[in-house]
């Protein structure tokens, strides 16, 4: 069997290595994608712009701005002389957030009485604004405490009296910076490895195209030989570009890698064998080409990019959601690269989605192999 199967893997081999769409599909595409697609989702938020408008004009609201401002988060970039100019400002995407500083401020917050200052944010852009607020919240929190305890001071009382005895400290474990680009990359390395699964529903579209099929199937090859002949150069291709992106990820975006490479190879397997079982059951339903490549797309990159827990936690999609995300071979992929990257796990707690990817291939392959020998035997 294996000297058959193996003349089929090295036919397929040479088609992709002789195909210059084919290779780009299976070889270059899922790097380019993953460098493309990182740089376009990773972003750490910096220096979102702000505008001021004080209507004080003190010495407490000056450092009250440096307070807010200072730090690469905000960036001060305007200091509005009116409403309408921070409207101006915000309707030609200037800036995301304006802070208004009302008359009468520095008296305010003498007397510890109030605090008057109106946020602003613009809401067509809710990452940027809401980051914005968020940060002028903080800093100003930061800012209502020092100036309450010097009130307090100039009052005779001492701060001490109104303090909880709080010992808070926080610390962020796998990300410690809680860099954007190491929580993406490993993730968009599933959802872009899904290019070998496309690659393998058009090899068999490609062959009932050009009318090869019925061929190969007249041969003394057995449709096991054939499909697993046809399906293996496509697992081995994935399991070299997982190696290369995790080499890229390293070199270029300083992704560390803290798991086991001999585990990521055979976790790497787990999901081709699944992905490419459920690629091969959609090139039984199509009879060409750009169909393949449309049903895949639908099957494979939207619900994985969306469904897969890359930018949306599982635990808040409906159950409807949650089951669907769950039948994906990139949702248990996610989990594993980002265990593998991140927090450097073994099998002893990976099992359970590799575990399922084994049963979505051994499923999918077996009832593909089943329809298979159905329709052209």
């Amino acid at each position: 069997m294996w000297s058959k199967t193996w003349s089929v893997t090295k036919k397929e081999a040479l088609h992709i290595w002789r195909a210059p769409g084919n290779f780009f599909l299976v070889t270059v595409s899922p790097l380019f994608l993953l460098v493309l697609m990182t740089y376009a989702l990773a972003v750490d938020v910096k220096n979102v712009p702000i505008a001021v408008l004080d209507q004080d004009r003190t010495a407490t609201s000056r450092a009250y701005i440096r307070q807010i401002t200072s730090g690469p988060d905000l960036t001060l970039a305007h200091y509005a002389s009116s409403l309408a100019e921070i409207d101006d400002l915000l309707i030609h995407n200037r800036i995301r957030a304006g802070v208004i500083i009302a008359p009468g401020f520095e008296d305010e917050v003498a007397s510890l009485s109030s605090f008057p200052v109106q946020v602003i944010i613009d809401g067509t852009e809710p990452t940027s604004g809401g980051f914005a607020f968020t940060h002028i919240l903080s800093r100003t929190n930061h800012y209502i405490d020092h100036q309450l305890r010097e009130g307090l001071t100039k009052k005779g009382i001492s701060p001490s009296l109104m303090e909880i005895p709080i010992d808070l400290r926080v610390r962020a474990w796998y990300n410690p910076n809680l860099s954007a680009v190491r929580d993406v990359f490993p993730a968009l390395i599933a959802v872009v490895l899904t290019t070998p699964a496309v690659s393998v529903s058009l090899a068999i579209a490609r062959e009932k195209e050009h009318g090869s099929l019925e061929q190969l199937i007249a041969s003394p090859l057995s449709k096991r030989e054939l499909l697993v002949g046809k399906v293996l150069p496509y697992v081995i291709a994935g399991v070299i570009d997982v190696l290369l992106a995790a080499g890229l990820g390293w070199v270029w975006f300083r992704v560390p890698f803290q798991g086991s490479l001999p585990l990521l190879v055979i976790m790497s397997a787990d999901f081709f064998l699944a992905s490419l079982a459920m690629g091969l059951v959609i090139s039984i339903y199509v009879n060409s080409q750009q169909a393949a490549t449309v049903l895949a797309m639908l099957i494979f990159l939207f619900p994985g990019f969306f469904l897969s827990g890359i930018f949306f936690p599982l635990a808040a999609m409906p159950p409807e959601a949650r089951l669907e995300a769950y039948a994906l071979p990139t949702t248990h992929f996610v989990s594993l690269m980002r265990s593998l990257f991140l927090k450097g796990l073994g099998l002893g707690h990976l099992w359970p989605n590799a575990l399922a990817l084994l049963v979505m291939g051994v499923l999918f392959l077996g009832f593909g192999l089943l329809k298979f020998r159905k329709k052209l035997a």
